[in-house]
Parts: C-alpha cells; structure tokens; sequence
C-alpha cells in the first residue's frame, strides 16, 4: 500500500481557505470529530473561533480539517492537517494489519475491518510451454496471399501509369490541335496582311501617277496665277500710287463711210428729213461694228471687257462731233 502523504498548513491560512466553504469539520488524530458546521456546534462558532479555541486548550497534536459545500463533497476534497501542539510526539501506527486467505490467496484486513483484495495470483507451480503446432496448410496460404498481394500491386501500379500516359497522350493531342489552331489563324492573318500590302502598294503607285500628272501641270498653273499676281500687285502699286489704270490703245476700226451732204434744202421740213435719214444709217453701222468687237472680246476678262466698252464708247462721241461739224 501506498503511505499517504499529509498535507500541513498554518492555521492563519486555513481560516482563510476554509472561509470559502458552507460546510466544514475539524477532528483529532485519532479521527474524532471535535466539532462541525452542522454538529456539535451549539454555539454557532465560525471555523476561526473552534480552531483558536483547540490551540488554546493544546491537547492535540495535529487536526484534521475536512470542507466542501456539504458533507458528501468533502469526501472528495482532500483534508488539510493543522498542527496544534509540537511537543506531542505522534507515532504512526504500524502497518500490523492481519491478513486472511481466501482459497490460498492473502488478503489484507485494515483496523477498521476492511478488506483489501488482492487481485494477483500466485502459483508456485512452473509453467509449461507447450509448443505450437506447425500449420503447412496455413503457411502455404499466407503465401498464396502474400503472392496475390503483390501481383494486385504490382497491376495497381501498371494501371496508374497507363492512365498517366493516356493523360499525357490526351494532352499532347489538345495542345497539338490548339497550335494547328493557332498556325491557322496566323496564316490567315499573313494572308490578309499580305494582300492589304498589295492594295497599299496600288494604291501608292496610283497616288504616284496623279502626283505626276499634278506636277506636270503645276508649272503652267503657277505661272498663270504668278502673273495674275503680278498684274494685281502692279495695279495696286499704281492706284496706290494716283497713276490710275493705263489705258489700253484702241484697236484699229474699219472706217466707216459716210457722207454729209451740204446743201441747204428750199424747206426747212426737207432738210430735217435728209439730216434724220443719215443719222439713222451711221447708228445701225455703229450696232453692227459694236457687235462684232463683242464677238471678237468674249475670251477676254472683265477689266478688259470694260476697258474695251469705254473704247467703244470714244469713236461714237467722236462720230457724234463729226456729225455735228
């Protein structure tokens, strides 16, 4: 058996442990119960008050102190001892416990008349190994089994590795059939890039061919309006200047024949009647000759056009002063 081991404390610290509890009970060395929180505690002292009373008295040793919240849970609990007086000397009472045997087996008996049963058996008889009986049949199983093992491993094995090459082959084929994919389309773009050089490369000589045209023509063109330009500068030169338009020279007329006849006429009526008849042959001439210098200036600008009317303009005054002379 196993010696219990006590577990001491000082008085101050267990009134205030067991403080804590609702329930709590001192008892002497011996086991006797001095007093509780339920029995033989008339009074109704605290913890405190009984344990300074037995220090006081010094008639015991040690006490034991049991607590818990009632009388069952301080069974579980276990007790703190409080030595009372040093000069006791207590002696633990040997272990004489008497023993009895039950079909030869020793089984202890406690002072409280407790048996303790001892559960080991003792023989003192010597024990015979019998030997085992060799199993051919078993053996030869256990062969067969380990065999069939190891062939299912063995397949297990091959069919993983089968699988992962179809797995692999299965892979190579998707990704061969996205690259064919890819070199499709890739084709197809060199394809239209190819062709819109081509469409580039037209349209490019096309542009050369009008710039060529337009180049050609530019020298005329430029000359034109460099003269054109040219002319204006000089007129605005001269407006601005006071010199004012220079007149162009009158082209050469046809002359006109007519004549005038002198004499004076008996009445006065016929002679109105031979100055109104000249008159109106000279201003159907002058229609007819302003008519063909139209025709002859329609190619002309403006400017000339209207030059050309002030011109046409002078003979008839002149014309209308020979008539008058």
């Amino acid at each position: 058996m196993n010696k219990r081991v006590k577990n001491y404390i000082t008085a101050d610290l267990a009134k205030k442990k067991i403080a804590r509890y609702k329930y709590w009970s001192v008892k002497d060395e011996n086991g006797i119960t001095i007093a509780s929180s339920d029995e033989n505690n008339p009074d109704g002292k605290s913890f405190g008050e009984v344990l300074d009373k037995i220090i006081g008295d010094n008639v015991d040793a040690e006490v034991q102190v049991k607590y818990g919240m009632n009388e069952q849970s301080s069974r579980n609990n276990p007790p703190y001892f409080v030595k009372i007086n040093e000069e006791i000397e207590w002696v633990e009472p040997a272990d004489d416990d008497e023993t009895v045997k039950i079909n030869g087996v020793p089984h202890k008996v406690d002072k409280h008349g407790n048996v303790n049963i001892n559960l080991t058996t003792q023989s003192n008889q010597p024990k015979v190994e019998h030997a085992e009986p060799v199993s051919t049949i078993r053996d030869e199983l256990e062969l067969q089994l380990k065999g069939l093992r190891q062939e299912y491993e063995v397949k297990e094995e091959r069919l993983k590795l089968d699988l992962q090459n179809s797995m692999m082959e299965q892979s190579l084929k998707f990704k061969e059939m996205l690259l064919a994919e890819r070199e499709s389309r890739v084709a197809e773009r060199e394809q239209a890039i190819s062709q819109a050089e081509e469409e580039l490369a037209e349209k490019q000589g096309e542009i050369r061919e009008n710039l060529k045209g337009y180049l050609k023509e530019i020298p005329s063109a430029l000359g034109g309006i460099l003269k054109d330009l040219i002319r204006e500068s000089r007129e605005k030169k001269d407006k601005s200047l006071g010199e004012g338009r220079k007149e162009k020279k009158a082209r050469k007329r046809s002359e006109v024949k007519f004549s005038i006849r002198n004499d004076e006429p008996e009445n006065p009526e016929e002679e109105v009647e031979e100055t109104e008849e000249p008159e109106e042959d000279f201003e159907q001439m002058v229609e007819d000759e302003i008519g063909k210098y139209e025709q002859e200036e329609t190619a002309g600008t403006e400017q000339e056009a209207t030059g050309d009317k002030m011109d046409n303009e002078q003979p008839n005054t002149d014309n209308d002063a020979d008539i008058q002379h």
